[in-house]
């Protein structure tokens, strides 16, 4: 894909640390320039894939993960199987309960290596429930939840064989809360 392509967007990365303040990962995302209408979400998704070829990103990145959010239809492109599965963590962000088409392709990545996240975890509904054993991260968003709820949330995934991620962490003190 030609560079010109890409001058309408605006490729962005986000630091992801632990809680040891380490980086792990960057978060990142393609947004359309002020003067570039989207141009649908499949486009979206070779766009961000092209990106991560063309732009070295894997190589920009170093040892850290990409976390690349993924809906339905990035999901379920064949486009997402150029990004490298020890590189990348795709970010599950479906806005209603998974069909068995996504529930299948969640399989098949796993299979390929590819680490799931899910993204936005509000409790155990329909959405979730079916993913949970499907996904080595989830997220939950510590700016929609009370420090109360964010325990309620997390208390029960720790007991999972999977590692809990809280976003939307910019303080000290909630970093403090998460630890706790």
């Amino acid at each position: 894909m030609p560079s010109s392509e890409f001058s309408d967007y605006l490729l962005t990365r986000q630091p992801i640390l632990d809680l040891q303040e380490e980086l792990v990962g960057y978060a990142i995302s393609l947004r359309a320039t002020p003067d570039d209408a989207p141009t649908g979400k499949i486009r979206s998704a070779t766009l961000i894939c092209a990106a991560y070829a063309e732009f070295g990103l894997r190589t920009a990145l170093g040892p850290s993960k990409a976390f690349i959010p993924a809906d339905t239809a990035f999901l379920l492109d064949d486009a997402i199987e150029a990004l490298p599965p020890e590189a990348v963590v795709i970010e599950l962000t479906l806005d209603a309960p998974p069909d068995n088409t996504t529930l299948e392709r969640c399989r098949t990545l796993r299979d390929r290596r590819y680490k799931l996240a899910l993204d936005n975890y509000g409790g155990l509904d329909d959405r979730s429930g079916p993913l949970l054993g499907l996904v080595d991260i989830v997220k939950i968003d510590t700016t929609q939840t009370s420090p109360a709820g964010l325990a309620e949330l997390a208390g029960p995934l720790a007991k999972l064989p999977m590692q809990l991620m809280a976003t939307g962490v910019d303080s000290q003190d909630k970093m403090q809360r998460c630890r706790a």
